[in-house]
């Protein structure tokens, strides 16, 4: 596997949008959010619009990276739907 891209869709309700193939070793992937508004991203349980566990907020135009091992889910969720594929997902694989 090369050098791969995954678009998304949040919307308001929790989403899984990303699961790193399995096979895989310990992976960075990189989290773009191109919408206009944020989005918060984390594990399934962790994510919501408000609270003191929402997962980590992604702010409008920005990228993050996170570090997931083969099977992790990247789930998120937004106050305002996206766009279609506003989120990008990159990663490398072997």
């Amino acid at each position: 596997m090369a050098f791969a891209q995954v678009n998304a869709t949040v919307g308001t309700t929790a989403t899984r949008i990303f699961v790193l193939p399995k096979g895989l070793p310990y992976t960075a992937v990189q989290v773009s959010n191109g919408h206009s508004s944020s989005i918060f991203i984390g594990a399934s349980s962790a994510v919501a619009t408000n609270g003191a566990n929402h997962g980590q907020t992604l702010g409008a135009n920005a990228t993050q990276q996170i570090w997931l091992n083969a099977g992790d889910e990247l789930w998120a969720i937004a106050s305002v739907a996206t766009e279609p594929d506003d989120i990008s997902i990159l990663y490398s694989g072997i």
